[in-house]
């Protein structure tokens, strides 16, 4: 987005980011689902007072979402590189 001088946004939500990149490049609309779970991580551990702990105390879930950002990164590095 700053390669194409967009708005400058600071956010750390997925989604919302994702938008923007998907205006010039329709294919990330393929991590939306990923961004999407990824983002309920960041907003819950950096807002704990709505903190599900049983989210975080779960090794599977843990994996899953270190699967899903894997993804997320191949996906992003593919366009950047």
């Amino acid at each position: 987005m700053f390669h194409r001088q967009d708005e400058l946004i600071k956010t750390h939500i997925l989604p919302r980011l994702l938008t923007r990149c998907a205006k010039y490049d329709e294919s990330f609309s393929e991590i939306k689902k990923p961004c999407e779970i990824l983002t309920n991580y960041y907003v819950d551990t950096r807002y704990p007072d709505d903190l599900e702990i049983v989210e975080f105390d779960n090794p599977v879930k843990a994996a899953q979402a270190i699967e899903l950002a894997e993804q997320v990164l191949k996906f992003v590095k593919a366009k950047i590189l």
